[in-house]
């Protein structure tokens, strides 16, 4: 008979347990194995694609600068001035690359209205690079249909968020467009239009009488029109009375003093002659930091944004010819050539000055996302409503059942009605095909007169000259050079 000893716990050493603890290993799982056919990871790159474009902030823009200008003067054979400005066989001598640099900017970010009861307001804008951060290059062989160099530029990267919010008087709208701004280089004098709410009239006043009968257009009720310009009546009635006739005949309008005062800002806009704005314009700081854009009517009802008139500025050019022939000649030539003008001869040096005027569009937005075309609107009285974004507006103050917020959000790039932009790298890229225009202003008497002789064929051979003889430069400031 075998004995065996059993020993207690406790008993085998110093301080030990009373009773057995023994870990027992489990060798089982709760987890089911995987098979091997069903062993798939699922991964929506068109998802991950839209959600980091969505989230980028970095665009480059770029694209191409179709140049379209006036000033022609390669050819040096005696030819009319109307062939200075227009011949298609020459190139131009006004260069771009000579007298513009590119920046880009955008709207600051606390905006003003001109009048809050009308909601129009001027965008001001600010540089977001320097003249370093963009490229400007002319294609060797590339021209537009009027023999002007076509430009490539590209800027360099940049970070801008179009879901930023900016201040407008108490408001909130999104920053959704860069500006691509034309700024001049040298120091030639230039103006800006200076903007007057009242004078952006593009429709008949409502207490417009009607009954159009052109018997009843006398000369007082033409010096009304065109009395704050250089034009004389004779000039007016030369170059702009035909297109007066047309414009009221067309809108029916009756012929009265009371109807012409209604709606002279419609009619000198529609003649092209100006307001206050061409009148008096300010003359342009070249180190200014801050800048004036667009003037804008701001919709608040329905939340939209109507781009009233592009902000201009005015380059004043000066056609200088020096006469090459006999002193006795020179009074002549000048008479035969430039009595229409307001002119600066100088009987000494045998020249002639005469100043035009042209305009262009310094600012070109590009929107980088469009608002939806759906207005969301909620009544802020209402129980369980969702809290309103940013960028809302109020339309009612006293609580009542017409009281509402309204507001526009951005479309989410991918959203077909939205811009569908090359994105690489976690870059937008832009592209853009602009126009840049150098187009007369006829609210100028010197150039109203001489391109209004070329719309309506009043040249003839009358402006007879050589053109080696002239040189035509943008006015300079006093004591700088160009």
């Amino acid at each position: 008979m075998n004995i065996v000893d059993q020993i207690k716990p406790e008993k085998r050493y110093l301080l030990a347990n009373e009773e057995d603890i023994n870990l027992n290993l489990r060798l089982k799982t709760n987890f089911n194995e995987l098979n091997e056919f069903n062993n798939t990871r699922i991964i929506s790159l068109s998802e991950l694609f839209t959600k980091e474009r969505n989230e980028s902030t970095k665009y480059r823009i770029y694209g191409v600068i179709n140049y379209l200008s006036f000033l022609r003067n390669k050819n040096t054979t005696t030819k009319t001035l109307n062939d200075l400005f227009s011949d298609d066989n020459t190139a131009n001598i006004f260069n771009f690359e000579d007298y513009f640099e590119l920046k880009l900017f955008r709207p600051i970010q606390q905006q003003t209205y001109f009048d809050i009861s009308t909601r129009h307001y001027a965008e001001k804008l600010t540089a977001i690079t320097e003249t370093k951060d963009s490229k400007l290059n002319y294609y060797a062989y590339s021209k537009n249909i009027f023999n002007e160099r076509n430009y490539s530029f590209m800027f360099n990267t940049v970070n801008v968020n179009p879901n930023e919010i900016v201040e407008l008087d108490k408001e909130f709208i999104y920053n959704n467009n860069i500006y691509l701004g034309f700024i001049p280089k040298n120091n030639f004098v230039l103006y800006e239009k200076v903007y007057d709410a009242i004078d952006y009239v593009d429709y008949l006043d409502p207490l417009t009488e009607f009954g159009y009968d052109e018997q009843s257009l006398t000369d007082a009720l033409l010096k009304d029109i065109y009395d704050f310009t250089d034009y004389s009546l004779a000039d007016f009635k030369k170059y702009f009375l035909d297109k007066l006739k047309f414009f009221l005949k067309t809108y029916n309008i009756r012929i009265t003093a009371q109807n012409i005062n209604l709606n002279i800002r419609f009619i000198r806009n529609y003649l092209e002659i100006g307001n206050n704005d061409y009148y008096n314009p300010a003359a342009y700081v070249s180190n200014q930091t801050i800048f004036e854009g667009d003037f804008i009517q701001f919709d608040r009802e329905n939340y939209l944004f109507n781009r009233r008139i592009k902000k201009e500025y005015l380059i004043v050019l000066v056609l200088t010819d020096t006469f090459q022939g006999l002193a006795s000649e020179f009074n002549s030539y000048v008479n035969s050539n430039y009595s229409a003008f307001t002119k600066t001869v100088s009987t000494a040096s045998q020249t002639v000055e005469v100043k035009f005027r042209f305009k262009y569009n310094p600012f070109y937005p590009i929107e980088l996302k469009k608002y939806t075309t759906y207005l969301e609107q909620i009544n802020p009285n209402l129980r369980g409503i969702p809290i309103p974004p940013d960028n809302a507006i109020r339309i009612t103050a006293a609580i009542s059942d017409n009281d509402r917020i309204i507001w526009r959000n951005l479309m989410p790039y991918g959203d077909p009605d939205n811009y569908d932009n090359p994105f690489i790298n976690n870059t937008h890229y832009f592209f853009n095909d602009i126009i840049f225009m150098m187009k007369p202003d006829f609210s100028d008497r010197n150039t109203g007169i001489l391109f209004n002789d070329f719309l309506l064929n009043f040249t003839n051979n009358r402006y007879n000259f050589k053109k080696s003889n002239i040189k035509i430069k943008p006015e300079v400031a006093p004591g700088l050079c160009e």
